[in-house]
């Protein structure tokens, strides 16, 4: 998991859905395959209503679903809401209001609710190879959601699914014929990509933004021990991934003083965009107030020789944890609940593709944190 923050960008901003066909020119020499154009709309992330619309696709009752098996998918939905507004770190009143709301038409018991009927759509399934650790996996496959409350939003939820195996390569080759099939080749593949994925073993944890009021907020949500009558799990909020809790880390004592000696030690690494945060640094939310100029991570303390000999440190930093750059050139969401994307996707799509046609052809390095686009605009 490089970047999971999958922030919305204003209708005004935003671009139609797929970046257009890339040519990678590549071919493997091994066995001669030639990957065909890549298309992203088709080989990486799709919005298709054919698919999104279609309940029995990726709707809410079967995502939630593979969540905590064993659970009443109405039960658990209630569970997890409520928990935003419980949490120590945070209390956003947006979920539990869109709760009650539903209902007040829908019956007080969540075991016998519909979920069906809940206001969200799904807004793209996405697959990330360029998430593949080349050891153990092969990067991701993901759900996006988005309220379409016209009162409670915008809320956004996410879930990241493991592509288990090793054979990225084959893989990888699966999804780049998308780009070439027919309309009707290219949707039956697709639900059976989608069937293969949501399953409960490959869950592997969700996300939440939201900007019922300001800051927007982002946070992550893990499934941990613990039941109730109804539900098998117990919703949890862990420290954000490669986000760096600012607050944390920026007050006196023995905490700053180990995250700057941490630094110091690890500053090319971290330059480079190849470190991982350590948990005991990062914070369980992120909070941006938009519109407003972007908070620096503040690095006084770190010897001024190791500063000067990565003059883009703390940029570098700030950037693979997300926030940042939808601080800087992505306003909250990639994709907006009418699925349009913003200006940041579309140049990270471009770079997942061709990132995708290397991989068909056995061409893999692993990425560094944060964009997989070339030369991203870093905070200032």
């Amino acid at each position: 998991m490089r970047c999971h923050l999958f922030l919305l960008l204003a209708a005004w901003g935003c671009a139609p859905a797929g970046g257009g066909a890339v040519d990678a020119g590549l071919r493997d020499p091994a066995d001669g395959y030639q990957p065909p154009p890549i298309d992203d709309a088709r080989s990486l992330t799709w919005t298709q209503p054919a698919l999104l619309d279609d309940p029995e696709v990726a709707g809410l009752p079967r995502v939630v679903g593979t969540m905590c098996p064993g659970s009443n998918a109405g039960v658990l939905w209630e569970h997890w809401l409520r928990t935003f507004t419980t949490t120590d770190a945070s209390q956003r009143p947006a979920f539990g209001a869109l709760l009650e709301d539903f209902a007040a038409t829908h019956g007080a018991d969540p075991a016998t609710w519909d979920l069906g009927a809940f206001p969200v759509k799904v807004t793209a399934l996405v697959h990330r190879p360029d998430l593949a650790d080349g050891a153990s996996h092969c990067g991701e496959f993901r759900v996006a959601m988005a309220s379409t409350h016209p009162v409670y939003a915008p809320i956004h939820f996410l879930w990241l699914f493991r592509l288990p195996g090793t054979d990225c390569k084959t893989l990888a080759r699966r999804l780049a014929a998308l780009s070439s099939l027919e309309e009707p080749a290219f949707l039956a593949e697709a639900r059976a990509l989608v069937t293969e994925s949501l399953v409960p073993e490959r869950f592997l944890s969700a996300e939440s933004v939201e900007f019922t009021q300001q800051p927007w907020e982002w946070r992550m949500w893990n499934t941990d021990e613990g039941s109730a009558p109804g539900r098998t799990c117990t919703l949890t909020n862990p420290p954000l991934f490669q986000q760096t809790d600012s607050l944390k880390v920026g007050v006196g004592g023995a905490q700053r003083e180990a995250f700057l000696r941490w630094v110091a030690q690890n500053a090319e690494a971290l330059d480079a965009r190849r470190a991982l945060i350590p948990e005991a640094f990062r914070g369980p939310f992120q909070w941006v107030n938009q519109g407003y100029p972007w908070v620096k991570l503040d690095l006084s303390g770190v010897a001024p020789a190791v500063l000067e000999a990565h003059p883009d440190l703390r940029r570098n930093m700030e950037i693979v944890g997300c926030g940042a750059c939808h601080a800087v050139d992505a306003p909250f969401l990639h994709v907006d609940h009418e699925r349009a994307f913003s200006p940041f996707y579309v140049k990270e799509l471009a770079a997942r593709a061709r990132f995708l046609a290397r991989l068909t052809v056995g061409e893999w390095a692993l990425p560094p944190f944060g964009p997989l686009q070339e030369d991203p605009v870093l905070p200032r």
